[in-house]
């Protein structure tokens, strides 16, 4: 199944139109925390050209071994990138994410 979705990312994946000047612009830190596996996430981020405005600020389930709707990958990636929960806003893509 991953190898599939990972052929299909390949031919398939764009980005949101206008995100990259929306990364190019942000005043603040930001990262990305997935309930993806690491190498899918950085593929797909790759694949879009948005790779390198996200560094090491990366954020997997997998490597915490804990899912959404547990909060645990995003309380992970505030603490990580210096922030209380509070001072963090998510956008969300999923119910079990908007859950988290």
């Amino acid at each position: 199944y991953r190898a599939r979705t990972f052929e299909t990312f390949k031919k398939e994946i764009q980005p949101i139109k206008g995100i990259k000047e929306v990364l190019e612009n942000l005043k603040i830190p930001f990262c990305t925390a997935s309930s993806g596996p690491e190498n899918k996430i950085r593929l797909n981020l790759e694949l879009t050209g948005l790779l390198p405005f996200f560094g090491d600020n990366i954020f997997s389930c997998y490597t915490i071994q804990k899912w959404k709707p547990e909060p645990d990958v995003f309380l992970w990636a505030a603490k990580t990138m210096g922030f209380q929960p509070n001072e963090c806003l998510v956008v969300e893509d999923s119910v079990s994410g908007v859950e988290a």
